[in-house]
């Protein structure tokens, strides 16, 4: 699983 966080603008992961 890839999880990439930008500024937290998705509390999930992130698809991008």
């Amino acid at each position: 699983k890839k999880k990439k966080k930008k500024k937290g603008w998705m509390s999930r992961d992130t698809l991008l």
